[in-house]
């Protein structure tokens, strides 16, 4: 009996002490989520969207002297556009692709939303927030019959969302300005 009594002590005990390295596993884990998050927010703008690839071309964004740069079709040399860099593609939703829209007459109508706005800006217009990755300035492209077209890059706060996308009516606007 006393042989059974302490093996039953020593098999609680074995119990305790995987609970415990349990208990200090999860607390480890929830200490490196913690971590990860943190270092996530910190580094907010490396889930721009910066390459496109379809069957019919490539664009590529890039820095060069500060200012956002795009590469079509793998060129050896880019085009400058008129906004800063950090930069990326408009889409809809964070996981999407970029949004683009497609008129005959202009051809495949890309935006491309630059470094993110301060939180300040948003307290002056309601239907965005910090979660949508905002932007104050903004540029579209255009490929058409194989070459790529830049429209004027633009201001407005904050006006180009990374993660949030335009109806169809701005893309045309985009591709359709009115000086």
């Amino acid at each position: 009996m006393p042989d059974t009594h302490r093996t039953l002590i020593r098999n609680i005990r074995n119990i305790r002490n995987i609970r415990n390295i349990r208990n200090s596993m999860l607390a480890t884990a929830l200490l490196f989520s913690i971590s990860a998050c943190q270092a996530t927010e910190e580094t907010v703008q490396a889930d721009f969207l910066t390459t496109v690839k379809t069957k019919e071309f490539n664009l590529e964004l890039y820095n060069e002297q500060d200012r956002c740069a795009i590469k079509f079709n793998n060129a050896p040399e880019g085009k400058l556009l008129n906004i800063p860099y950090p930069c990326g593609f408009v889409r809809a939703t964070p996981t999407s692709t970029a949004q683009t829209y497609h008129y005959d007459d202009t051809g495949h109508v890309f935006v491309i939303a630059g470094p993110l706005a301060d939180k300040s800006n948003y307290k002056t217009n309601d239907s965005v927030s910090a979660k949508h990755k905002c932007s104050n300035s903004g540029q579209a492209v255009i490929i058409k019959e194989g070459q790529l077209i830049l429209q004027k890059g633009q201001h407005i706060t904050p006006g180009f969302c990374h993660h949030l996308g335009f109806d169809e009516k701005d893309y045309y606007g985009f591709s359709h300005p009115v000086d």
